[in-house]
């Protein structure tokens, strides 16, 4: 429900109020920079600035919310009418900056630091093993384990963040060079414009490199974009409307709505991000610690699991391909099918010998496992 509110005076709350919950709801449906000094407007919109991006990450990415759609609607109002007060004092992290900007004449080419990789398709259990005994022939005393995690099936994207700010997207292209579409990620809620800590990181170690380079340095995060069913139901009902063909499948029209030249069109799509690796070495030694990271930089992902053997890779398979997978079309969008993928940890070096992703894929609206694809890649922490 949206609350247009037209006010005759100002309502003052202490900028501290906001911390709190008691009087959040009031106070963004009454508070304007209307009478402020310059230097009080600056810090009510900084403080406005905190308070939605706290609440666009709790309920975009905790799925967590805490205040009313009405009141976060009138929170943004506030900072928009704000800032047009005091146009020098929007900065980058500015929630009003997502849907910002012209449309493109064109994208820029950009050339990724490190190869985006495909994916390789094999088709049975027979394959992996096959797999598995050529990689134990490499390293006969390795003990080789798993992460095995939930995949979506959308649309790959390279997000740069230089001193903690968001300043490049660009999608995978040829896996070496890429096209740059950041105004259009800028409009998904679920990826962050600045890079905070938000939760507690694996040690005092990765946690100060991080630090490091939130304040001076770069962060590369990876994942990818797609649509949940509601969203693609939801265009597709607005286009029947209007006498238009429907869209095929979620992850066409999610790619589609990144590769717009207007990011309007991508802000109206509803699109959502989940993140599965992190490029930059902060002192990780597993994909699984990249995703904590992830989490812990205010990301979505998902928590997938250690897998000790090849075993219980397929048994964590089994056990996502069951009746309760049904559940899990919240967060992975609508699928033709769901994927697993399974990385081989600490053997970064392999991979330029053998560079192949595992994926398993099932049917979920089958509710019964389908072994359809399996395809391998060896990740290590730079990669």
């Amino acid at each position: 429900m949206r609350v247009n509110v037209k006010m005759s005076k100002f309502h003052s709350f202490s900028i501290s109020s906001l911390s709190g919950l008691a009087n959040l709801e009031d106070w963004a449906l009454n508070g304007y920079t209307d009478y402020m000094t310059k230097a009080e407007a600056k810090k009510r919109i900084a403080k406005l600035r905190e308070v939605i991006n706290r609440h666009n990450y709790r309920y975009h990415v905790l799925d967590q919310p805490e205040i009313s759609d009405a009141a976060f609607d009138s929170l943004k109002h506030e900072l928009y009418q704000s800032e047009q007060q005091y146009p020098d004092l929007i900065t980058l992290d500015s929630p009003t900056q997502r849907v910002s900007g012209r449309a493109l004449d064109k994208f820029v080419k950009v050339k990724h630091k490190k190869r985006m990789l495909s994916l390789e398709d094999v088709f049975y259990r027979e394959e992996f093993e096959a797999w598995q005994k050529r990689i134990q022939k490499l390293v006969p005393r390795q003990k080789l384990d798993y992460f095995a995690e939930l995949k979506i099936d959308g649309f790959a994207i390279a997000l740069i963040y230089r001193n903690g700010f968001l300043t490049q997207g660009a999608t995978r292209g040829d896996g070496l060079i890429g096209e740059e579409v950041t105004q259009n990620l800028k409009t998904i809620p679920s990826i962050p414009l600045k890079l905070e800590i938000r939760q507690k990181m694996l040690s005092s170690a990765i946690g100060k490199k991080v630090t490091a380079l939130l304040g001076k340095g770069e962060i590369e995060v990876r994942g990818e974009v797609y649509m949940t069913k509601k969203s693609f139901e939801k265009v597709n009902q607005e286009r029947q409307k209007k006498g238009l063909s429907l869209y095929a499948n979620p992850r066409n029209t999610a790619a589609g709505s990144i590769r717009q030249l207007n990011p309007k069109i991508a802000a109206d799509r509803q699109l959502d991000f989940l993140s599965y690796d992190i490029i930059t070495d902060l002192g990780q030694t597993t994909h699984q610690q990249e995703h904590q990271i992830a989490w812990a930089l205010g990301f979505r992902v998902d928590q997938g699991q250690y897998c000790r053997n090849l075993n219980e890779v397929i048994k964590f398979w089994d056990k996502s391909a069951g009746p309760e997978t049904s559940c899990l079309t919240r967060l992975t969008a609508w699928l033709s099918a769901l994927t697993i993928i399974g990385f081989l940890k600490n053997w970064a070096w392999l991979a330029k010998r053998r560079g192949e992703p595992l994926l398993l894929n099932f049917q979920p609206e089958k509710r019964q496992p389908l072994l359809k694809i399996l395809s391998f890649r060896l990740v290590g922490p730079a990669l």
